[in-house]
C-alpha cells in the first residue's frame, strides 16, 4: 500500500494506492493550517480503511508549488517522516 499526498493550488489530496489503483482518498482545502490538518486527515483515512501507518510501504508527495512555499515543505516533511518510520 502506498500513500500519495498531492498539493495543487490550495487543494490537498491524500490517496491510498495499491499498484496504480486508487483505493481511497481524502480531499480538503488548505486554509493555511496544514500543520493542524494533515496528520489528523491521514489518520482519518487510515482508520476508515482499517489500516495502520505500518501498512504503508512508501509515501510520496507531488506539488505544483515551488519548494520554497510552506505547504509543500510541510507535506514533504510528513512524507519523509512516514518513510523513515516504516522502514
Amino acid at each position: 500500500m502506498d500513500m500519495l499526498i498531492v498539493v495543487k493550488n490550495r487543494e490537498i489530496i491524500i490517496s491510498l494506492k495499491e499498484d496504480s489503483r486508487v483505493l481511497d482518498e481524502i480531499i480538503f482545502c488548505d486554509e493555511h493550517n496544514l500543520t493542524e490538518k494533515l496528520l489528523p486527515k491521514i489518520d482519518e483515512l487510515l482508520r476508515k480503511n482499517k489500516l495502520q501507518i505500518a501498512d504503508i510501504k512508501k509515501a510520496s508527495v507531488f506539488s505544483d508549488s515551488p519548494d520554497s512555499y510552506t505547504t509543500p515543505r510541510i507535506a514533504k516533511t510528513v512524507v519523509n517522516s512516514i518513510n523513515w518510520a516504516v522502514r
